[in-house]
This record gives structure tokens, C-alpha cells and sequence, in this order.
């Protein structure tokens, strides 16, 4: 018996060719759901319906919504992001800025960008944003790191606010470490 049931339903999950995207893509799929992964470099092995963009791109987020087919989806997870840090001291504006980029900047427009298309359609839909427990706790040499996965913890909270009156829902989940490619 399935935990839940997401047949009929069609979801995107950013930063899901590996680590804790492919497993929540894979989840999806167990589920019923119709799954478009994404991912930013070519990395073996694709699936079916990949969409391959680099998230700090101009226009990226654009550009990964034009690359779909069929309905838009009715879930979506951000899940894209990236570690950079530098010790404080040695932080530098591009790192810091790269940081926010992909961490929050990306998902606030891709939840913006998915809002739009479903709001338009009447549809209802639903939002996972992926943080961190460094949104809570902070962590040694992780400065950068820790504001962004912050930042993702309060845009739960406002976008849940925002778009409720849109039938859109909004959730986090704020994993610990886990072990990834990103973490060895």
C-alpha cells in the first residue's frame, strides 16, 4: 500500500539529478506522479524528462519553465542549492552573492514563476522548499551557507501567507546532514 497517492499529478523538483533531490524524485515517481528532474551539468545518469539549466544564469528560471512540456506542474520542490562558504574573514562579495543566488534568490522566483502559471490556469498546487537545520542552528565556517538556509525558513513563512488566498500551499522540510555527494 502507498504511503500517498499522487497519480495524476505532475511535479518539478530543482537539483534533483543526485543527493536528496533524486531521492524526493524518486519518492515522487513511487507515488504516481508524473516527475520532471532538474539538474545544472550534465550528470550521468539522466532520466527521462531532465531539464538540464544552470540556476545562476540570467533569465534562468525562464528559461527551465520554457523547457517543460505538457501541463504545468502542480508541485513544486525546490530543492536546488549549494555549499560555497569561506571563513567569514575571508568572504568575499562574489562568493557571498553566488551563495544567495542559488540558494534563495532561485527559489523565490521559481515558486514566483510557478505561482504565476498555476494562478492563471485557477489551479490549486503546492510548494516544498528545502532548507537546512542551518536555517536554525548555526554552524562553524558556514556564514553564508546558514543566512541563506535562514532566509529559505522565513520564505516558507511569508509565501505561505501570500499565496494561500491562491490555493497554493506552502511547506519546508529542513533536512540534517546527510550523506550526498554534496557532504563527503
Amino acid at each position: 500500500m502507498k504511503d500517498f497517492d499522487l497519480q495524476g499529478r505532475t511535479a518539478l523538483v530543482t537539483g534533483s539529478t543526485r543527493g536528496i533531490g533524486a531521492a524526493l524524485a524518486q519518492a515522487l515517481e513511487e507515488a504516481g506522479a508524473r516527475v520532471w528532474r532538474h539538474g545544472h551539468a550534465v550528470e550521468a545518469p539522466v532520466q527521462p524528462q531532465t531539464i538540464l539549466q544552470d540556476l545562476l544564469e540570467p533569465a534562468a528560471v525562464n528559461l527551465l519553465f520554457e523547457k517543460l512540456t505538457g501541463p504545468v506542474p502542480d508541485l513544486l520542490v525546490c530543492n536546488a542549492g549549494s555549499f560555497f562558504d569561506k571563513p567569514f574573514l575571508e568572504m568575499d562579495p562574489a562568493t557571498f552573492e553566488k551563495t544567495l543566488r542559488l540558494n534563495v534568490e532561485q527559489a523565490y522566483f521559481m515558486v514566483q514563476a510557478f505561482a504565476r502559471r498555476l494562478s492563471a490556469e485557477s489551479r490549486p498546487g503546492a510548494v516544498v522548499i528545502i532548507s537546512s537545520t542551518n536555517g536554525f542552528q548555526a554552524e562553524e565556517g558556514s556564514t553564508a551557507y546558514d543566512l541563506s538556509k535562514g532566509a529559505l525558513v522565513m520564505m516558507v513563512r511569508t509565501l505561505a501567507m501570500a499565496l494561500a488566498p491562491h490555493r497554493i500551499r506552502v511547506n519546508g522540510i529542513a533536512p540534517g546532514l546527510i550523506r550526498t555527494p554534496l557532504t563527503k
